[in-house]
């Protein structure tokens, strides 16, 4: 199975252009301006994901960010997709994954300190979750 990388200026198709390696669409993608809504993504036989898209995260600026509509199973599936995902993280250091309408953190992927594995979310006295420990 043929995986290809492409980039896309903007989201019409006639701005997409293809690559065999990872490496090379990175390259071309950091050439192109953050304002013309950059993209960078992959592609398998019938499959089409974006891996990072440029988005206003705040009024005056944009910044690349993880795109994340398949972050979950096939991850586990895909194994170039695995490698294509970390392969960003590394290299575009994006500091958010685009979750539907909204913006998370992306995942640090670090256990929690040994003293916070297997504990529970405790709500106050009051019942109120804002000031859980």
């Amino acid at each position: 199975m043929c995986v290809t990388y492409y980039t896309m200026n903007g989201r019409l198709p006639e701005e997409k252009r293809s690559f065999q390696t990872m490496a090379e669409a990175i390259s071309h993608y950091r050439t192109i301006p953050m304002s013309g809504g950059r993209v960078l993504g992959m592609e398998r036989e019938d499959f089409e994901l974006e891996l990072v898209r440029c988005v206003p995260v705040f009024p005056d600026s944009t910044e690349d960010v993880m795109a994340a509509d398949y972050w979950g199973d096939d991850l586990r599936i895909w194994t170039e997709l695995k490698a294509a995902v970390e392969t960003c993280l590394r290299e575009l250091n994006p500091r958010y994954l685009l979750e539907k309408d909204y913006l998370i953190p992306v995942p640090a992927g670090k256990p929690l300190r040994k003293e916070l594995r297997n504990k529970l979310l405790w709500r106050s006295f009051d019942g109120d979750y804002f000031f859980a420990i």
